[in-house]
């Protein structure tokens, strides 16, 4: 399967995982139609599901925490969401090193089909207890060289040694052919669906790649 990165100027797409993980999810919809999202990001983008869990994002509409909500028989897209869940971040106050992995033993679980995405390298204690359950995930992933950031390339099958990676993350981003880029070099996917082994994305011209003009949006 040949895709396109998918392109949008909020939180500059092609400078970061956004380009492989929303493009991805955007294909897992069109399978599935009607879905539950945790955590606010493909209202940004031009797709709302039926219902958006976030409890801290202005474009969720169910402010609950996820372990309160039931998505028995659900399908559920989750994007680089679950690494966030129980840290000090968008004010959160209710800490627990273990709701990110409880959210997504609550996915995997009880949801109907599900697509998920965590950024490896940004919450290493979720990274660790994930890949304890490695054997139990159908998962694959995408990684970039910082060498080549606007090249992503499918890595499948996973193991532990993808989690030991040296850079990961980008915490502070760096800039490569006068362009900036930032967020994740490691993206792990997790779904429901039978994982094709040959998904890779349409080069696109590195002349258009400048963040702070870029390409035409497409959805």
């Amino acid at each position: 399967m040949k895709l396109n990165y998918f392109c949008h100027f909020i939180n500059s797409t092609l400078s970061n995982e956004r380009c492989v993980e929303v493009a991805l999810a955007k294909e897992f919809i069109k399978k599935f139609p009607v879905f539950t999202e945790v955590g606010a990001v493909l209202p940004y983008y031009g797709n709302r599901g039926k219902k958006v869990i976030d409890c801290f994002d202005e474009l969720g509409d169910d402010d609950r925490r996820f372990s309160e909500c039931d998505i028995r028989g659900e399908n559920i897209v989750s994007i680089s969401t679950l690494e966030h869940f129980g840290n000090a971040e968008y004010n959160n106050e209710k800490i627990n090193n273990l709701e990110g992995l409880a959210g997504l033993l609550q996915i995997i679980t009880q949801s109907e089909n599900y697509f998920i995405t965590i950024p490896l390298g940004f919450n290493s204690i979720l990274d660790k207890q994930v890949e304890s359950i490695l054997s139990e995930l159908n998962c694959y992933g995408f990684r970039r060289d910082v060498n080549t950031p606007w090249e992503w390339e499918m890595v499948y099958p996973i193991t532990e040694s993808h989690f030991r990676e040296d850079n990961l993350y980008n915490k502070e981003g760096f800039t490569k052919n006068n362009n900036y880029f930032y967020g994740a070099n490691f993206i792990l996917i997790i779904t429901s669906e039978k994982i094709e082994e040959n998904i890779s994305f349409i080069p696109y011209e590195r002349t258009g790649l400048d963040t702070k003009n870029e390409p035409v949006t497409y959805y």
